[in-house]
């Protein structure tokens, strides 16, 4: 009896142990740079109203489907210098405030803002990222916040951008 218990006690830790879950190696996180590294294409705008207690919602993407050309957005790197270069030619709204300049991010390991800094300027332009951007995603989602000069938020554009090319 005493070596039936033996035996089913040693039987039942191989079993235990037989069950464990074998821990995968997923590899290294993909670099949110190289993810960021493109020329991307504008797909959708949307503007929300922050002033009023309910806010609200336009799709605005037809003012500029109207244009010859949609907004677009190329972030590259040159030697060191992490920069990007827009092309709103013919368009009165330029949500990057500039042409080109330098960008980064908040953080590089988890990035939760694009940082720009326009070319000739002082001021820096906030980008929230609204999803992931890895090299494998087709889409960049940004918004910019606009406030007025007592820095009281007046409204959000929530930008999608299509990836034209790696």
């Amino acid at each position: 009896m005493k070596n039936r218990k033996i035996l089913l006690v040693g039987m039942l830790a191989m079993l235990a142990m037989s069950c464990k879950k074998e821990i995968k190696e997923i590899g290294e996180p993909s670099s949110k740079v190289d993810g960021i590294i493109s020329e991307w294409a504008m797909a959708r705008v949307l503007m929300t109203d922050k002033v009023p207690i309910v806010e609200e919602s336009m799709d605005i993407t037809e003012y500029f489907a109207n244009a010859t050309k949609q907004p677009n957005i190329k972030f590259y790197i040159e030697g060191t210098d992490t920069l990007f270069s827009v092309d709103t030619a013919g368009l009165e709204l330029n949500f990057f405030n500039a042409v080109n300049g330098k960008w980064r991010f908040d953080n590089p390991l988890y990035p939760s803002q694009v940082l720009l800094f326009p070319a000739n300027r002082t001021d820096t332009v906030f980008m929230k990222l609204n999803g992931p951007i890895r090299t494998v995603d087709s889409k960049l989602k940004i918004s910019k916040q606009v406030y007025d000069c007592t820095n009281k938020l007046l409204f959000r554009y929530d930008l999608e951008f299509i990836r034209k090319a790696n």
